[in-house]
């Protein structure tokens, strides 16, 4: 049985240095968190689009942000933590445009919203993004070797 909630602002921060998002695969969401919490530390207000967290039997399973350009991305997670999300995908956070995240739960939720929403466009699409400065100047020699992340 999973329950979804609004994060708050500590379980925000909690989130954005977790193991669990550690690994390249859930880089946009991390870096989203992280840029939240260093936002909401500076006074920042209201954080921008809302986060959610769908809690199982081990705590904190998936973490979901419903950006406000419309973006949902998800991390980590499995398919059934994610289908927990289609109460809040119809009602309060309808209207995502891109979702975003890795291919089992992403695809769960797409698949458990698809009798109630128009999807005009579904892909896959692995994204890369560069965690060597070698690659960006070859003249570099601290950096590791390079490694291309794919995640969706």
């Amino acid at each position: 049985m999973y329950r979804v909630s609004t994060l708050a602002a500590d379980e925000i921060a909690a989130a954005a240095v977790s193991a669990e998002l550690a690994p390249e695969a859930h880089l946009f969401l991390c870096n989203q968190l992280r840029a939240e919490t260093a936002r909401l530390a500076a006074g920042g207000g209201e954080p921008v689009g809302q986060f959610y967290g769908v809690r199982g039997e081990r705590g904190l399973e998936l973490v979901a942000l419903f950006g406000a350009s419309r973006v949902c991305v998800l991390g980590p997670g499995d398919a059934e933590a994610a289908i927990a999300l289609r109460p809040t995908s119809v009602h309060k956070e309808r209207g995502f445009r891109i979702l975003i995240g890795p291919s089992e739960p992403a695809s769960a939720l797409l698949e458990v919203l698809r009798p109630t929403v128009r999807v005009e466009l579904d892909r896959s699409q692995p994204f890369l993004c560069v965690v060597d400065a070698r690659r960006l100047d070859p003249r570099s020699r601290s950096a590791p070797p390079a490694r291309a992340i794919s995640s969706g």
